[in-house]
């Protein structure tokens, strides 16, 4: 059977669309497709970082790196209050002449503040609960000696200075250590007046210990600005001193 003449002249078949046919699908989808094409954003890619630049941390949650670095330093806080300290027997009890406190300082330059706060209390508060003495005040040290910490991390990397300025680690130093020898004194105080003592027998009681509070105060500062520098250099050749850095 020989085709038709129009079958040979147009050259289709029943199952294909006409010219005319797919020239005005096309018509149709080309301007569809270029309406879908406007409403798609194509937004820069955030937080990459850069080659050579550090990964941001998750500052929301504590690392293992930062267990491991709160965990040394409490232990160094608690070998020096244990063996580098000298105890004088007061009549409101035992005052003790140390080493620790530039070390509790140090927690707070080296680790900045809440990594330093919870070092500089944990190993603090070890010794007290070790110490039969000073068990039921223990709770107070670890306050004390968070706070003393955190505020001299605060000021010294405050701003991401990661504490290099010399100025505002001494000022941040001497600023702990006050506030330390003023939460020891109204500490002391408080306990005797909830004890029954009137305000000025308490002071007078505590004389000896406030006495013992310069000595501490000058001995943390001096010892905490001599130590900083040898210390940072050690410290931010280590994987621990540099994800410290990266976290203030």
């Amino acid at each position: 059977m020989e085709p038709r003449n129009e079958d040979i002249l147009t050259n289709e078949t029943p199952d294909q669309p006409s010219s005319v046919e797919a020239e005005v699908r096309s018509a149709e989808i080309i301007p569809a497709l270029a309406v879908e094409a406007e409403v798609v954003e194509v937004r820069p890619a955030e937080n990459i970082p850069e080659p050579g630049e550090a990964v941001p941390v998750n500052h929301k949650r504590i690392s293992l790196y930062d267990m491991v670095a709160i965990g040394l330093m409490a232990a160094v806080v608690f070998v020096v209050t244990m063996f580098l300290s000298i105890r004088v027997p007061t009549p409101t009890g035992t005052v003790m002449i140390k080493l620790a406190n530039a070390f509790i300082l140090l927690s707070g330059l080296l680790l900045g503040s809440w990594r330093g706060g919870l070092a500089a209390g944990f190993g603090s508060m070890i010794f007290d609960l070790m110490t039969p003495e000073y068990v039921p005040e223990a709770w107070l040290t670890f306050v004390r000696f968070f706070l003393m910490a955190y505020i001299c991390g605060a000021i010294a990397h405050a701003g991401g200075t990661n504490a290099k300025r010399w100025g505002r680690n001494l000022f941040a130093c001497v600023v702990s250590a006050v506030f330390s020898s003023i939460f020891y004194a109204a500490k002391n105080i408080l306990v005797l007046m909830f004890g029954g003592s009137a305000l000025i027998p308490a002071i007078t009681a505590n004389t000896m210990k406030f006495v013992a509070s310069v000595p501490n105060m000058l001995i943390a500062v001096t010892v905490a600005m001599a130590l900083l520098p040898a210390l940072q250099r050690a410290f931010s050749g280590t994987t621990l001193g540099q994800r410290a850095q990266m976290q203030n």
